[in-house]
């Protein structure tokens, strides 16, 4: 049985609560936050209930699992630094998949393509993350570098992107501005099977785009100024837009 500690009682939280719910082989001891608003508070895992405390020193080296993403490098050293916790019994919150990891490795352990094993291996070393070729660690403390900007006419962050403004949603704080860029930076790095250079999209002046999903419109802002015009649409925030050239 794997004794966890969880850190963070926000969306995620619940999210990794299920992930818990489907490993038997994981015991929570102890819920921790450090918002003072929830501290006190009783939650429910697995039918147990835990009242919410806030961090403190380990009685017992077990692992401390930081459910929250967009926080994970703050909550990381304030571990350390405030509580000394042990830098390698601070976990991401998919060491609780721990079974869907082995159940990986077990099952694709006898084929044979060369590059399959060398992320078999990866995750066999690392652990289970979404990018298993070294991206997670390439990426893990990138967000600090990233410079964001506020614009006080449109109340929001904005970074640039190939020397263009490109606009974060105005619910983001700063630090969470800087993790989502960071996702973005990781998922177009041309080692991910996310980016969209793997699929040869390379611009041309006689192109047509259309970014159906643009989000935040990065790749629109990358070829805004080599296709012959870009349709940009994204069903979440309601937008249509048309960038003729």
């Amino acid at each position: 049985m794997d004794k966890i500690i969880l850190h963070g009682t926000g969306k995620m939280f619940y999210k990794v609560c299920n992930i818990i719910e489907q490993n038997p082989d994981i015991e929570v001891m102890e819920v921790w936050d450090t918002d003072l608003k929830k501290v006190g508070q009783v939650v429910s895992i697995n039918k147990k209930k835990f009242q919410v405390l806030y961090p403190h020193k380990l009685e017992i080296n077990v692992p401390v699992v930081i459910t929250s993403t967009r926080y994970e490098n703050e909550i990381r050293k304030e571990l350390i630094e405030s509580f000394h916790i042990k830098k390698d019994l601070i976990k991401e919150w998919l060491y609780c998949a721990k079974n869907v990891k082995e159940e990986i490795l077990k099952r694709y352990n006898k084929f044979i393509d060369y590059q399959l094993k060398e992320e078999l291996e990866h995750i066999r070393k690392h652990g289970l993350h979404i990018f298993n070729n070294g991206l997670y660690e390439k990426y893990r403390d990138f967000a600090d570098s990233i410079s964001v900007y506020w614009d006080k006419n449109r109340e929001c962050w904005y970074s640039m992107w190939n020397e263009k403004k490109l606009y974060l949603k105005r619910s983001m704080n700063k630090m969470e501005a800087k993790q989502y860029l960071c996702g973005i930076y990781c998922e177009q790095d041309i080692q991910s099977p996310h980016s969209y250079a793997q699929a040869g999209l390379l611009p041309c002046s006689s192109q047509v785009i259309i970014d159906a999903g643009a989000a935040e419109g990065f790749f629109s802002l990358e070829l805004v100024e080599h296709a012959k015009r870009i349709y940009i649409n994204e069903q979440a925030g309601i937008v249509l837009s048309e960038f003729p050239m």
